[in-house]
């Protein structure tokens, strides 16, 4: 089955989008699009298909995906670990626009992004620093998903 193509409403008052899931399983729809997204798991178990690459995923997983590429989580069903939870950030690198990226210190930023058709996963105190900035983030007034 094709990946469909989701369309992540613009705000223009934000520069990004934050979001918190937490449903029985998540949805298994394989899909793409146009913004890089940052996704970590805060609870269960199952696959996770980007791009060609497949691996399963558990809590404290922390994925970056790049612009246009598919992607898919599938929650075990046979379980009892509780529902599938997950924080996610969208945003559009274009929103930057180009002099922000020829700026010397963005360079490496656009590199990882470039690299990461595949997904990167991130580990370690990398993955741990994101997680803790990606919860604050979320419970913060003001932020688009956050608590109003």
């Amino acid at each position: 089955m094709l990946p469909n193509l989701e369309k992540v409403e613009a705000n223009i008052n934000h520069s990004f989008h934050i979001s918190h899931m937490k449903v029985e399983y998540f949805p298994s729809l394989r899909h793409f699009h146009p913004e890089v997204e940052i996704l970590l798991i805060v609870q269960g178990t199952g696959t996770r298909y980007v791009g060609d690459s497949v691996e399963r995923y558990a809590p404290g997983d922390l994925v970056m995906i790049g612009p246009n590429v598919s992607h898919e989580w599938c929650s075990d069903k046979n379980r009892s670990n509780g529902p599938s939870e997950a924080i996610y950030i969208l945003f559009n690198t274009e929103i930057m626009g180009s002099d922000f990226w020829n700026l010397h210190e963005s360079k490496i930023i656009l590199k990882i992004i470039q690299q990461s058709g595949r997904g990167i996963r991130l580990t370690g105190k990398t993955r741990d620093d994101v997680a803790f900035l990606m919860r604050r983030i979320d419970t913060s007034y003001g932020f688009p998903g956050s608590p109003s």
